[in-house]
């Protein structure tokens, strides 16, 4: 039986690794942000709840952003420099904005790989299937170092120790980011081609009712003041925002799922199988087609939960949740060095 075992951060939290939400929010404390005492305040006071990790991101406040940091340039400057000042200067809070969020995952996920180098090496008999196949969502060498895995882990949302760009963030756009990027210019022009388009398509105008229709809307548009410099301040805080969401990996997830052949079993572990990710598992299912699906979970309580959950998935009818312990239970520590 070949099997695919699939990680999540429930598997390093097992072996006692801090990546919970709590040790991201501690490495976040410990950056200064400009005027605020950390880069939690500074996002906290954003409107990110971390309460839900990195899904709430989708929440930023960026009309906040915009009040405190946006300004009109200075029209009486003699060069085009001075007035961009005001631009770089967007753009230089918003990137210190997302290089704190970054240095703080690097930093949890580096002392993470600190306590697995000290728990050492541990030889789980023959647990991971020499004919089975790893996909991680974890940034951690956990499979690697502690199970002694010499065959290569599929890091979906890349591997710290390769220095891959670590994927992470939110999945959806919020109401909110969607009106404000009614401010761009670029989203302007784009309102004003569909809009010109239905006109094109209304049946019940005649060719002239639709070219005067088309030339009126044109001249609405063009009334509307654009300052170029406001709205390349306004591009930069879209570009952050933007920036703070999930680049999901489909592509390399299809690629990978159809070069490793016939999988009869799925093992789930340590992945609440949350709507974030849920197109990478029905994707998995509709790929695969395995003919059994083993779902961790951390208690008797929590498989009552799962349970749930793995009803809302198109494999519900082959699903089996059990607790990690007992799907570990082969795992037999050999040695520990």
């Amino acid at each position: 039986m070949k099997k695919l075992y699939v990680i999540g951060n429930g598997f390093d939290l097992n072996f006692g690794l801090s990546t919970k939400t709590r040790d991201f929010v501690t490495e976040l404390e410990k950056i200064k942000f400009d005027c605020f005492s950390s880069a939690r305040d500074i996002y906290s006071s954003y409107g990110v709840d971390w309460s839900s990790f990195e899904e709430d991101l989708a929440n930023l406040d960026i009309e906040e952003i915009d009040e405190e940091v946006t300004e009109a340039p200075d029209y009486m400057a003699d060069l085009d420099s001075t007035r961009d000042g005001v631009v770089l200067k967007v753009e230089e809070y918003t990137e210190n904005l997302l290089d704190a969020r970054e240095k703080a995952l690097r930093n949890m996920i580096a002392n993470a790989e600190k306590q697995i180098s000290k728990i050492g090496t541990i030889s789980y008999a023959d647990f991971f299937d020499s004919n089975g196949v790893i996909l991680s969502f974890n940034y951690t060498s956990t499979v690697e170092s502690l199970f002694d895995y010499d065959k290569e882990v599929f890091h979906i949302h890349g591997s710290y120790n390769s220095d891959d760009v670590l994927v992470f963030g939110f999945k959806s756009d919020s109401a909110d980011f969607e009106r404000y990027s009614r401010k761009l210019d670029s989203a302007k022009n784009a309102r004003m081609q569909q809009e010109i388009l239905e006109l094109k398509n209304n049946q019940s105008l005649s060719e002239e009712e639709k070219n005067h229709s088309i030339e009126e809307l044109k001249y609405c548009y063009e009334q509307e003041w654009n300052d170029p410099f406001l709205d390349k301040e306004y591009e930069a805080i879209a570009n952050f925002y933007q920036k703070n969401k999930k680049n999901f990996q489909y592509d390399k997830l299809d690629t990978f799922l159809n070069d490793v052949g016939k999988i009869d079993q799925v093992v789930v572990l340590g992945h609440g199988l949350g709507d974030v990710d849920r197109e990478y598992f029905e994707l998995i299912e509709k790929t695969l087609s395995p003919s059994h699906w083993i779902v961790s979970a951390y208690d008797d309580e929590d498989v009552l939960w799962m349970k749930k959950i793995c009803e809302s998935y198109s494999f519900k009818d082959k699903c089996e949740v059990r607790k990690m312990t007992d799907i570990l239970t082969n795992a037999i520590p050999a040695t520990i060095s």
